[in-house]
């Protein structure tokens, strides 16, 4: 009998999405979260790969690592927060108002909260923090942000909106990215506005929390 999407496995692939926010996920640490046996994760693992429900990333002959695939994210749903457009990380896109589309049961994986929004990541500035082209990120709207937290910010002269960490010094904003290749944008504070903070995100490959970890 082929293999098959079950409760089990559900919760399965629900518990890597949530710990894979904190970085790679390995099918050991798997087994210990969902309080299951190596030999029992390891069963459960070998069906989602051979359904692409997850990827297995095998490091050593003892040890992979773990990711979602875009088959799982859609088997899972992800509590209706709007779609609200794309996102650049790289250069800046024109930033739209017309929602479009929702994703559903989004609140299983992060905090999310009314008012929240979700867009699509376009550009390749944010890679070293596991943030990649085509990836869904979880926005929380605000005014106010930590020094070096990644934001979306709106660069009033073009009327364009970029993900990039945010960074005060004397009186400009400098949005940087994690990419080596590209250099900080610098502006005036009159000339931005931070529209919101990342809180989650959504891909195929594993992300990193922050620049040192």
């Amino acid at each position: 009998m082929p293999p098959r999407i079950t409760e089990i496995r559900k919760k399965i692939l629900t518990c890597l999405l949530k710990l894979s926010q904190n970085g790679p996920v390995t099918a050991a640490e798997l087994a210990r979260k969902m309080e299951m046996t190596p030999q029992n994760i390891h069963l459960h693992v070998k069906a989602l790969e051979e359904m692409g429900y997850l990827t297995v990333h095998r490091l050593t002959d003892r040890t992979a690592t773990l990711t979602i695939a875009e088959k799982a994210e859609k088997e899972l749903g992800l509590g209706a927060l709007p779609i609200a457009g794309q996102i650049a990380a790289g250069f800046p896109l024109t930033p739209s108002d017309h929602t479009q589309g929702f994703m559903s049961r989004l609140s299983d994986f992060f905090d999310a909260r009314e008012g929240d929004y979700l867009l699509k990541v376009e550009g390749t500035s944010m890679t070293g923090v596991g943030i990649f082209p085509g990836d869904m990120v979880v926005v929380r709207p605000t005014t106010e942000i930590v020094e070096g937290e990644i934001a979306v910010v709106l660069i009033k002269s073009d009327n364009l909106v970029t993900l990039k960490r945010w960074y005060i010094e004397g009186d400009q904003v400098v949005l940087v990215s994690e990419n080596a290749a590209m250099e900080p944008m610098r502006y005036r504070k009159e000339d931005v506005t931070l529209q919101g903070q990342l809180i989650g995100r959504m891909g195929g490959k594993p992300p990193r929390k922050n620049r040192h970890s």
